[in-house]
Formats: C-alpha cells, sequence, structure tokens
C-alpha cells in the first residue's frame, strides 16, 4: 500500500481554507438570496452533482494518497493542478461576497471559477496518464465536468437572474 501523506495534507490544509471561505459565506446574509434562485428541479440537480462531486474527488484523493503512488510528471501536475482547484475554490467564496456585498457583476466570479476549472483538468491529465482504472477516470471527468459545465456556465447564468 502507497501511502502520499503530502498530498494527504496538501487537501486537508487546502479543503480547511476552502471550508472556511463557504462558511464566511454561509454566515453572511448573502449565500441565502443565491440559494433562493435554483428553480426546485434545478437544486436537484445541483445537488446531485456536488454530491456526486465531492464523493468523486474524495475516492481520487483518497486512492492516490494510500492505494497507488503518483510518480514523476503527473505527481507534479497533480500536485500543482490540485493546489490550483483549491486556490479556486477559496477565492470563489470571496469573490461572491465582494460582488454581493459591492454590488458588482457576477461575471467577476469566472477568474476563480475558470483557475477550479483549470485545475480539475490538470488533475483529470494526471489521473488519465496515472491509471487504467476506469472508475478513477470517471470519477475525474465528473469532477471536471461539474466545475466546467456546472460552475462556469449553469451557476453563472444562475446567479445572473
Amino acid at each position: 500500500m502507497a501511502k502520499d501523506l503530502g498530498l494527504f495534507t496538501t487537501t486537508v490544509v487546502g479543503g480547511i481554507g476552502v471550508l472556511i471561505g463557504y462558511f464566511y459565506l454561509f454566515l453572511s446574509k448573502y449565500l441565502k438570496p443565491l440559494a433562493k434562485k435554483f428553480t426546485n428541479k434545478e437544486w436537484k440537480i445541483w445537488s446531485f452533482s456536488v454530491i456526486l462531486t465531492i464523493v468523486s474527488f474524495l475516492a481520487i484523493i483518497v486512492w492516490f494518497s494510500f492505494y497507488q503512488e503518483l510518480d514523476d510528471w503527473q505527481r507534479d501536475l497533480f500536485y500543482s493542478s490540485l493546489i490550483i482547484f483549491l486556490t479556486g475554490a477559496m477565492i470563489w467564496s470571496l469573490s461572491i461576497f465582494y460582488i454581493k456585498k459591492f454590488k458588482k457583476h457576477v461575471f467577476l466570479q469566472l477568474p476563480a471559477l475558470m483557475l477550479t476549472s483549470l485545475g480539475t483538468l490538470g488533475m483529470l491529465i494526471s489521473v488519465v496518464y496515472s491509471t487504467s482504472n476506469w472508475l478513477l477516470i470517471t470519477a475525474a471527468s465528473i469532477v471536471l465536468f461539474h466545475h466546467l459545465i456546472f460552475d462556469n456556465i449553469y451557476w453563472v447564468a444562475i446567479d445572473s437572474r
């Protein structure tokens, strides 16, 4: 059993930063009005995608932290992509707070969302070149799909209402 505790620690530390940003946004008065923009059907689809994405992301991290070591350039790409992904996620919550507090245009959140998508693209490439395990490749594809389509396009359209 391979162990890459650096990958696991990076995810935990970065994940805590993301969760703090989301929690701060939750405590502000700006998150509740955003949730009300979803129709009931959209909320169900969105929630399903978010849960599937979180499970997929955690599966990838656990696999490459404890079961299969990443080697060579795939490891470097995965680490740097993970850091880009986590940074984008942290910046996104701050951008929402800024946009809502100062009444700025919703498109100001796009750089953070694109950064997050770029990170997940790098993670997918690393996974594809590191394993033939179709479940891991599918999981990485789900994570990219959610961030690229649901966040960059669908979320911004909903937030623009």
